[in-house]
C-alpha cells in the first residue's frame, strides 16, 4: 500500500516536468510568432515612435495566438524591446536611434500538480525571440533627369558638352530626353554583368563602360522600356573604347545591405561618364567654356571646369553607414588684363615685366556634400499615407580666390594720405615741401568664402508632396552656387615708399616710410586705396567684377546640373522605400 503513494508522487512529477516543457515550448513558439509579427512594423521610423506602436501589436498578437498552456487566471506577459542586431548580438535603442530588429520575451507560471496538490507549488516560464526585417531605401544627392527636365537649355548644352568630353558621344544626336523617366533596376543589372548581387556588383573592380550601359539597355528591355532600351543601346555603342570605371563609384551600400535599388537612366549614363574621366584621365577637364568678355580690357579665356569624383546613389538600410556624396567641382580662369595708360589715384599702374599685361586668376572649389541615410518610412505614398527617406546631408562651404598683380609708380601730395601732426613729428622745417614718392608692388587677392564653410542638417524626402523627379533642398538653402563679388578684398603691397622732402637751394631728400596696416601710411594703402583699386571705376576694380559674373555664367549652370547648392545639396528619393519580410534572427 506503501507502493501506491509514491507512485502517485512520480507520476505527478513527471507531469509537472511535462507541463513545465509544454508551457517552455509554448513561450518560444509565442515569442517567434509576436516578433515575427512586431518585425513588420520595422519600417525605418525611430525608435521612440515605434514604442507606443509595439505594445498595441503585441497584444493584438496576443489575442490571435492564445491557447497556451499556463496560468488560467493571468495570460502570457509580453515584453517587446526595440534594438538593432550588432556583431550579431542584439543591442537595444531608444529615442532617435532606428530599430532594425525586435526582441519578443513572453512568460507566465505554471501550477504544479507534485504530490497530488494543485497549485501547491508553481514555476516562471520564460522564452526570447528576436526578428528583423530588411528595410530599406536608396537616395541621391542630385540627379541629372531632374536637371534636365526643367527644360534649361543652358543645362542642356553643359550636359551635352559634358558627356562629349567624357564619353565621346554626341548625345544632343542620339535624343537621350527619354531615359528621364526611366529607371535601371540593379538587383537585374548585377545578373546582367555576372556579379549576382549588388553588393557583389558594387565591390567589383573596373569593367567598361560600354559594357555597363549595354547591359543596362538590356535590364531597360526586359521591363518592357523599349525606347529607354534602345537609347542606352546606341550610347553604349558609341562609347570611346577603352572607357572603364567601378560601379562602386556611383553607387555605394551599407553595412549588410541586401536591399533591392535602382537607378535613374539619365543618372547612370551622367555619373558613368563623370567616373570614367575621373578614373581614367585623373580628373581631366570635362568642360571648356570659351565665354565672351564684355570688357574692353580683358582678353578672351577659358573658364576650366573639372570634376574630382563623380555624384553617387546610395541604397541600403538605416543605420547601416549608407553614404553617398554630390560631385566636386574645380574651377580656374587665366585672363590677361590691359593696364597700358592707367592711372589710379594719380599714380601710374604698369606690369614689373614691362609688359602691360597682368593676370587675373580666378579660382574655385565647389566641395561636395555627403549624406548618410539616417531614416525612412515606407508608406501607400499617399497624402494619408506618406513614405520618406531622411538623409542626415554635411556641406562644405563653396571656397574662391581671385588675385592680381601689379604695380603703382608716381608721385602724389601727401594730402588726405598723412596727417599735419605725422609730418610736425619727422621735424622736416617750416619751409619744406614734402611729397609721396612710392613705388608699390600689390598682390590684390582674397579668399571669398559662401555661407559657413560647413553646415549639417537632415533633410526628409516625403512623397507627396515630393514625386520622385523633383529635389528636396537640403540644409534650407536655394541659392545655386556662385562666386561672391570681391568686395573686400585682401590688399597686400611691398613697396619702396618714401617721403620726398625738397628745401629751398637744397637737392631733395627721402625718408623712408612704413606700410605696415596699422601705420598712417598703411591706413591709407590698405584703406581709401585699395578701395578705389578694387572698387572704383577703373580697369581693375571693373575688370574683377567682369571676370566673377562671367566666371559665374559657367559656374551657375555646372551647379544646377549637379544639384550643388550653397552648403548644400539637391537631395532625391528614389522610387521606392522597401520594407521587406520579417525573419527570426535569435
Amino acid at each position: 500500500m506503501i507502493l501506491v503513494p509514491v507512485l502517485l508522487m512520480m507520476s505527478a512529477f513527471v507531469v509537472d516536468i511535462g507541463v513545465q516543457r509544454v508551457a517552455r515550448v509554448d513561450m518560444q513558439s509565442l515569442a517567434d510568432v509576436v516578433a515575427m509579427d512586431l518585425a513588420w512594423e520595422l519600417d525605418g521610423d525611430t525608435a521612440s515612435s515605434l514604442e507606443p506602436v509595439m505594445a498595441t501589436r503585441a497584444a493584438e498578437s496576443l489575442a490571435r495566438n492564445g491557447g497556451t498552456v499556463g496560468s488560467l487566471d493571468e495570460p502570457p506577459v509580453l515584453e517587446p524591446v526595440l534594438g538593432q542586431i550588432v556583431d550579431g548580438f542584439f543591442v537595444p535603442v531608444s529615442g532617435s536611434e532606428v530599430p532594425t530588429a525586435v526582441r519578443v520575451t513572453a512568460s507566465t507560471d505554471v501550477a504544479f500538480a507534485f504530490a497530488g496538490i494543485t497549485g501547491v507549488l508553481g514555476g516562471d516560464v520564460s522564452r526570447s525571440a528576436v526578428a528583423t526585417a530588411s528595410s530599406g531605401a536608396c537616395f541621391r544627392l542630385g540627379s541629372f533627369a531632374a536637371a534636365l527636365n526643367s527644360g534649361d537649355s543652358a543645362l542642356a548644352g553643359v550636359f551635352e558638352s559634358l558627356m562629349g568630353d567624357a564619353l565621346g558621344v554626341n548625345l544632343k544626336a542620339i535624343g537621350y530626353q527619354g531615359l528621364a523617366t526611366a529607371f535601371v533596376n540593379l538587383d537585374a543589372l548585377a545578373i546582367e554583368l555576372g556579379a549576382g548581387t549588388i553588393d557583389a556588383l558594387v565591390s567589383q573592380g573596373n569593367i567598361s563602360v560600354a559594357g555597363l550601359l549595354s547591359a543596362s539597355s538590356r535590364v531597360l528591355s526586359n521591363q518592357g522600356d523599349t525606347a529607354a532600351a534602345a537609347t542606352m543601346g546606341t550610347i553604349a555603342a558609341r562609347v570611346t573604347a577603352g572607357l572603364t570605371m567601378s560601379v562602386g563609384d556611383l553607387v555605394t551600400i551599407g553595412d549588410g545591405s541586401t536591399v533591392s535599388g535602382s537607378i535613374n537612366a539619365l543618372d547612370l549614363v551622367g555619373s558613368a561618364g563623370l567616373a570614367a574621366t575621373s578614373e581614367v584621365a585623373n580628373g581631366n577637364n570635362f568642360l571648356d567654356t570659351g565665354v565672351v568678355w564684355s570688357d574692353p580690357w580683358l582678353s578672351k579665356g577659358d573658364v576650366k571646369l573639372s570634376v574630382i569624383e563623380a555624384p553617387q546613389q546610395a541604397c541600403g538600410r538605416p543605420g547601416g553607414g549608407v553614404t553617398a556624396r554630390t560631385a566636386q567641382v574645380d574651377l580656374e580662369t587665366n585672363l590677361a588684363l590691359e593696364l597700358s595708360g592707367e592711372k589710379i589715384s594719380g599714380l601710374d599702374v604698369r606690369t614689373s615685366d614691362g609688359t602691360n599685361k597682368s593676370n587675373i586668376k580666378v579660382r574655385a572649389t565647389v566641395a561636395s556634400a555627403t549624406g548618410t541615410l539616417s531614416g525612412m518610412k515606407c508608406g501607400a505614398g499617399t497624402a494619408a499615407d506618406p513614405e520618406e527617406i531622411r538623409v542626415r546631408v554635411n556641406s562644405q562651404g563653396t571656397s574662391a580666390s581671385i588675385d592680381v598683380a601689379f604695380l603703382l609708380q608716381g608721385e602724389i601730395s601727401t594730402n588726405g594720405i598723412l596727417s599735419a601732426a605725422y609730418l610736425n613729428s619727422l621735424n622736416l622745417g617750416a619751409l619744406a615741401s614734402v611729397s609721396l614718392d612710392l613705388n608699390l608692388s600689390v598682390e590684390a587677392g582674397a579668399v571669398l568664402a559662401t555661407g559657413p564653410r560647413y553646415a549639417t542638417g537632415e533633410t526628409i524626402y516625403r512623397v507627396p508632396p515630393r514625386n520622385y523627379f523633383d529635389p528636396e533642398p537640403s540644409l534650407d538653402s536655394g541659392e545655386a552656387v556662385s562666386i561672391p563679388a570681391p568686395s573686400d578684398v585682401e590688399f597686400a603691397a611691398s613697396s619702396t615708399a618714401r617721403l620726398k622732402v625738397k628745401l629751398p637751394l637744397v637737392p631733395a631728400t627721402y625718408i623712408n616710410l612704413s606700410t605696415a596696416p596699422g601705420s598712417e601710411l598703411g591706413q591709407w594703402l590698405y584703406g581709401d586705396l585699395a578701395d578705389t583699386v578694387l572698387n572704383g571705376n577703373n580697369r581693375i576694380g571693373i575688370s574683377l567684377a567682369n571676370a566673377v559674373e562671367n566666371v559665374n555664367k559657367a559656374l551657375d549652370p555646372v551647379s544646377a546640373l549637379l544639384g550643388l547648392r550653397v552648403n548644400g545639396s539637391d537631395v532625391f528619393g528614389v522610387p521606392r522605400p522597401a520594407c521587406g519580410l520579417p525573419r527570426l534572427v535569435g
